[in-house]
């Protein structure tokens, strides 16, 4: 139950994601290669 655990995956992401925030409101979505604004 642990080998295919979508959170397992997003937890790092998420993690990266939520750091990329705090540190300036734009964070740069590097699986999408995005740029996603979070004002």
């Amino acid at each position: 139950m642990g080998r295919n655990s979508p959170f397992k995956k997003q937890e790092p992401h998420a993690t990266t994601v939520q750091k990329r925030i705090a540190y300036r409101c734009t964070y740069f979505f590097e699986e999408t290669m995005t740029v996603i604004k979070n004002c």
